[in-house]
């Protein structure tokens, strides 16, 4: 679970260093220079994305008080580092009061509602400090490309809060921010993240097999392992699947693939050497 949250938490400061502030005029995400976030930033980021994502269920359940607590912007946070943190509390309280609930109905899990809390509690802890202390560093030439590609198995995440915050409607709509993002999205999620590795030996001296054809009819994938033995498709759909392995010297082999949605799948097949065809007597 602490993973977890530290993997919310990195996804959350990603995606505040990318995007711009709230305003209609589109600016360029393709490139700039930030400051890395202090917790204090982190903290507002995920107060202010989860208020949104739990107004729109309070509103849709007309829960008129807890709507007007939740109609918050990043305007809301200025001013003294105490007010703020007090703020994301009450965003907290709101939210862990209503948790089974929004769990079920939103896209919000119980992993967010704890991470929130751990990173208003740390906070808390540290506006004593100068901000020397804080672990500010600078950081250049972040992308959004670059960014789904650090962000690995929590781009997914990344993309909501993207969505829930600059859709077309929305009060901080960003059409330049929303293209870059499916233009990362067809870049690394579908090619990068869910992939097949294949590495392909003799079952008996281990030795690796160069020119293995792979078969994929259902996903319509095919490839060739090469010198190292090994074998690779790029980009495929995450469903389960038959393929075959052959070879004209070994014995073809038949497994099912399982390619798992964000994640890089490794297979290491073993082959038998084809039984030599019987001679016939006299």
């Amino acid at each position: 679970m602490l993973t977890e949250i530290a993997t919310f938490t990195a996804t959350v400061t990603t995606l505040k260093k990318l995007l711009p502030d709230d305003t209609k005029s589109a600016k360029t995400t393709t490139s700039i220079t930030v400051e890395k976030l202090s917790d204090l930033d982190s903290m507002i980021a995920q107060a202010l994305g989860m208020a949104r994502l739990a107004w729109v269920w309070a509103k849709d359940n007309n829960m008129t008080k807890i709507t007007a607590a939740l109609k918050v912007t990043n305007d809301s946070f200025k001013g003294a580092e105490s007010k703020a943190v007090a703020l994301a509390r009450t965003i907290y309280n709101i939210i862990e009061a209503n948790q089974v609930k929004l769990v079920l109905d939103t896209e919000i899990t119980d992993e967010q509602v704890a991470a929130l809390k751990t990173i208003t509690d740390l906070t808390e802890t540290e506006i004593g400090l100068p901000i020397s202390q804080r672990g500010l560093s600078k950081t250049v030439g972040i992308s959004i490309e670059e960014a789904y590609t650090a962000a690995d198995e929590s781009a997914a995440m990344l993309q909501k809060l993207l969505l829930g915050k600059y859709a077309k409607g929305l009060p901080a709509e960003n059409t330049l921010c929303i293209s870059d993002m499916n233009t990362a999205v067809k870049l690394h999620i579908v090619k990068r993240f869910t992939a097949l590795h294949i590495f392909f030996k003799e079952l008996l001296t281990d030795k690796v097999i160069e020119g293995v054809k792979v078969d994929i009819p259902d996903l319509n994938k095919t490839a060739v392992s090469d010198i190292n033995g090994f074998g690779e498709v790029p980009s495929l759909k995450p469903k389960k699947a038959h393929a075959t392995f052959v070879h004209p010297l070994y014995e073809v082999v038949t497994m099912d693939v399982e390619p798992k949605k964000g994640k890089t799948v490794v297979m290491n097949v073993e082959m038998k050497l084809a039984s030599p065809p019987s001679q016939g007597g006299i």
